[in-house]
């Protein structure tokens, strides 16, 4: 954003006009808005305790409410996975695409005291939910994509 220039000798610049600003291309409209933190992470796998523990305390740290983490490298995810992974508030409420053999893999999880995830949809490299926060209904679909990259 442009600002006036407090050097008298230099003519003042001025703030462009609103139609030259960039527009954002999503904005929700109700108070849910202000507690929701979104963590986006390719965390190159989750087999190890220490990356385990270092997820679990950001998250915790950030206070993330909608989680969508890339390269799990995990064959299977449970309650108790998301539990331990990503704290209570997430167990009851993910979905996941598994890990092609060393590769891949999708977590989607979000904080159960702020939205629910429904209508659950996946493809070999993406998984789409819809995301209802439980203050006041309003919804919005959130598509996680992960594909590896082809041989150089």
């Amino acid at each position: 954003m442009l600002t006036p220039i407090p050097d008298a000798r230099q003519s003042q610049m001025l703030l462009p006009p609103p139609h030259a600003l960039p527009r954002p291309v999503f904005r929700p409209c109700n108070s849910s808005c202000s507690s929701t933190r979104l963590l986006f992470w390719n965390v190159q796998g989750l087999n190890s305790p220490a990356r385990c523990a270092s997820v679990r305390a950001l998250v915790s740290d950030a206070r993330d409410t909608v989680v969508c983490l890339q390269e799990t490298k995990l064959q299977f995810v449970s309650r108790s996975d998301v539990f331990n992974l990503l704290g209570g508030d997430f167990a009851d409420n993910f979905g996941f695409l598994l890990a092609d053999g060393t590769r891949g893999g999708i977590l989607l999880a979000a904080s159960d005291r702020f939205f629910s995830l429904s209508n659950f949809t996946t493809t070999a490299n993406t998984i789409s939910a819809s995301i209802t926060w439980r203050e006041d209904g309003s919804s919005w679909t959130l598509t996680e994509v992960y594909g590896p990259q082809g041989e150089a």
